[in-house]
């Protein structure tokens, strides 16, 4: 999952839930996919489920500094802004939604082609981060790691557990 860290709760809430899919279900209509290619998913989708808002905002805090780079600090800036627009957008959208009034649903439709319009421009500097800054990109918002990234970093007699502890289950 890519996300622009807009709302980390409803990333970390689809994150746990593609997790619960698949490795709970193994539904009948995914039992002819590979076994392992639905392992790494779960792995990697585990990963994201882990991410929090606070080691997130830690390692763009830590990437921006060691940068020292007055254009990055720009886009950096700007992103940061944008996101804190888009989470106060999605708040305010949050309590149209709890209205039915007529106002509340033409509120509702606004702040929905806000956000959209916000997360477009996120995108966007996502992608001029990516081009011009690709090092800080990395660092700042790490991909998870597949079974096989993890293999090749294990020495011979070592292991890596991870485990994935909900309110209602807990996976190893």
């Amino acid at each position: 999952m890519t996300g622009f860290g807009g709302s980390v709760g409803m990333r970390r809430f689809l994150c746990v839930a593609a997790a619960f899919a698949v490795l709970v279900t193994a539904a009948p209509g995914r039992a002819a996919e590979d076994p392992a290619a639905l392992r790494d998913e779960a792995f990697q989708a585990a990963q994201w489920a882990l991410t929090t808002s606070a080691g997130q905002a830690l390692a763009q805090m830590g990437a921006r500094f060691a940068a020292g780079n007055d254009g990055l600090a720009t886009l950096v800036r700007n992103r940061q802004d944008l996101v804190e627009s888009w989470r106060n957008k999605d708040k305010q959208l949050l309590d149209a939604l709890g209205r039915s009034d007529a106002e509340a649903q033409q509120l509702s439709a606004n702040l929905r082609q806000e956000l959209s319009d916000i997360a477009a421009q996120i995108s966007g500097l996502d992608a001029d981060l990516e081009t011009q800054f690709p090092e800080y990109a990395e660092l700042s918002n790490p991909k998870p790691l597949t079974i096989a990234d993890v293999q090749q970093l294990l020495k011979p007699q070592e292991a890596m557990i991870l485990f994935l502890v909900t309110v209602e289950e807990s996976y190893v």
